[in-house]
């Protein structure tokens, strides 16, 4: 049924190049297909990133007892879709295999009170609650890497912005902005099972030249998406439209 709409369509506006490759595909015309990099307003974050000093990270990490290089961040809604259960096992065996280890949780959501009992019993993890403007970017320094393993979606941006590697699983829950990543460069992708994705928090934060390198990767990346460029996009390609339907084509 969306195949035979698109179809009829003049227009197809693609959230990114792989919709625009699906759709071109299955028979839309390529010369009518807008690629619009769905993006946040990173212009904001990096302001707000700018505006968080050192002595807030080391204020940050002190109360919330963080170890340089030993700190992995999750954002985003703190329930079952994002594979909260999974995370959690997943942080407990990483700070077997690495003292120190400490999974930031920013988010609210059905599981929230799951972290906050995790994090009385003692288990690695820190609710921080719902995280916006420079709370979030205060998080986001305070971590070495992005603990997403399921639903990547628009904080691939976050991600990119910050400088702050996500590590992930091949799973089918990703949104399209997960194609953003470059797997081994800007973020690292493992099969969906706990030990096999703590081993890989662990992996990453244990090697600190490659820790920075990718994220000075991730921020070179972030340059290519932004509001700005989201929405020329899309004013092109409702004016290229709307020539199209002046012409009666």
């Amino acid at each position: 049924l969306k195949q035979y709409l698109t179809r009829r369509s003049q227009w197809f506006f693609a959230y990114t190049q792989a919709g625009a490759d699906h759709v071109i595909a299955n028979g839309f015309p390529p010369t009518r297909v807008s690629v619009l990099n769905n993006t946040i307003d990173t212009d904001s974050l990096r302001q707000d990133l700018d505006a968080v000093s050192d002595d807030d990270v080391d204020s940050f990490a002190r109360r919330q007892g963080l170890t340089r290089g030993r700190t992995a961040l999750f954002l985003g809604g703190v329930d079952k879709a994002k594979g909260i259960d999974f995370l959690l096992e997943s942080a407990r065996s990483a700070a077997q295999l690495l003292p120190g280890f400490v999974l930031l949780v920013g988010g609210a959501g059905a599981q929230l009170a799951d972290v906050q009992s995790a994090e009385h019993s003692g288990a690695p993890v820190r609710a921080l609650g719902r995280l916006d403007g420079t709370e979030k970017a205060l998080a986001l320094r305070s971590a070495d890497v992005l603990a997403i393993p399921e639903s990547i979606g628009l904080v691939a941006l976050d991600s990119l912005v910050a400088g702050r590697p996500i590590v992930s699983t091949w799973h089918p829950t990703h949104g399209p902005e997960h194609e953003y990543l470059e797997p081994g460069a800007t973020a690292e992708f493992v099969q969906h099972d706990p030990p096999a994705y703590a081993q890989a928090l662990v992996n990453l934060l244990a090697d600190t030249n490659r820790v920075l390198t990718m994220q000075a990767q991730c921020v070179e990346e972030s340059s290519k998406y932004g509001l700005d460029q989201m929405v020329g996009s899309f004013v092109e390609g409702v004016l290229a439209w709307d020539d199209v339907r002046r012409a009666g084509l």
